[in-house]
């Protein structure tokens, strides 16, 4: 597509311009202003009518660089690399040298262990058994409740705070539920006089509760839900816990899962499986490319810091640049017609620089 011609009644003060190549609207009248030797002819040519003309032409001559269709949104992901999400609390007991003597304790929880050389049995009793390992090994199989109850140990049910593991001189306590919660009051990991044992410390220590950010919202992930906006509770699972991730994105109540009383307004959470959770902006278009997600933990890799893939409908952008291209000329200065012909071929080449006309 391009614009040639010469005026009609060039000799007249005012005159018209013929328009080849196709043009599908011949003005009445001309654009710019000049003079033709001796006589000064104006040129008028009103703006609707340009804009008329070359969107008629694009919609029938020149094909567009962009895929003609509807808009598209933007879309990114959240993926969960371990089996669950947020840093639970722990602590140890580090055997000194021999077994722990008789009647001596350790403090798991709000459970106190005693150590025995023979169940009475009494609740929380632990069988010392021959060795330094075999008391920790007895004293994992209390807390976690296996083993061979009222033969290694004596107590009715597993401890409600830690899970445990052992190696030969050291056992390790972990707090159930994951996250700030474990470093609470309540985590005391304690080594009684005698017991020839070392705690790491009073409490357990080093629980973190895992944040991600979707476009300025914060989502906290918490052991305990708690009453603060944008707190989703941790699942038993990762998969679990990327469902309440979910809810929480979309919510519009607070629920026992999430604590989030409005949904988030740019992002919404649409399919998920175990490990995977994907956004997609709530409105298609470009714009949807500069929503953000971050977060602070290792436990989760983002397909990227943006959300990508949006794509403006093609027919609102026809409108929204052809008319700001047509408003950006509305006048054009010429000395004759010719030169006003080149401004507007020069004209299309810029709409064809910027994407909106193909090559």
């Amino acid at each position: 597509m391009a614009f040639s011609g010469t005026p009609i009644n060039d000799r007249e003060d005012r005159g018209a311009l013929d328009w080849t190549d196709n043009f599908p609207v011949q003005p009445s009248v001309g654009m710019g202003s000049g003079t033709n030797g001796k006589e000064k002819r104006e040129f008028f040519l009103p703006l609707t009518k340009l804009q008329e003309g070359i969107a008629e032409e694009i919609a029938k001559a020149d094909p567009l660089k962009d895929t003609v269709g509807v808009a598209v949104k933007a879309t990114g992901s959240i993926t969960s690399n371990e089996t669950n999400v947020n840093t639970p609390s722990f602590g140890t007991l580090t055997g000194i040298s021999d077994a722990p003597a008789d009647d001596t304790t350790v403090k798991i929880g709000t459970v106190t262990y005693t150590f025995k050389t023979a169940l009475t049995p009494t609740e929380g009793e632990v069988l010392i058994g021959i060795s330094l390992e075999t008391a920790l090994a007895n004293l994992v199989s209390a807390i976690m409740h296996t083993g061979t109850p009222d033969t290694d140990y004596s107590c009715a049910a597993a401890n409600t705070l830690f899970t445990a593991v052992t190696t030969a001189t050291e056992l390790t306590a972990t707090a159930i539920l994951r996250g700030t919660v474990g470093n609470g009051a309540t985590y005391e990991i304690l080594a009684g006089a005698g017991s020839n044992l070392t705690a790491s410390g009073a409490l357990a220590t080093g629980g973190v509760d895992d944040t991600i950010t979707i476009d300025e919202k914060v989502y906290t992930f918490k052991g305990v839900l708690g009453t603060t906006e944008g707190n989703v509770l941790v699942g038993a699972t990762a998969a679990d816990s990327l469902d309440n991730l979910k809810l929480a994105i979309n919510s519009t109540v607070v629920t026992e899962f999430q604590y989030c009383a409005a949904i988030n307004p740019s992002v919404e959470a649409t399919t998920n499986t175990d490990t995977v959770q994907t956004l997609s902006a709530r409105t298609a278009g470009l714009a949807g490319n500069a929503l953000a997600i971050e977060t602070d933990a290792t436990t989760f890799t983002l397909s990227g810091a943006l959300l990508t893939g949006g794509i403006d409908e093609v027919g609102a952008k026809i409108k929204t640049q052809v008319i700001s291209a047509m408003q950006a000329t509305a006048v054009i200065d010429a000395t004759d017609a010719p030169s006003v012909i080149t401004q507007l071929n020069a004209l299309l080449a810029t709409m064809r620089t910027v994407g909106l006309l193909a090559e």
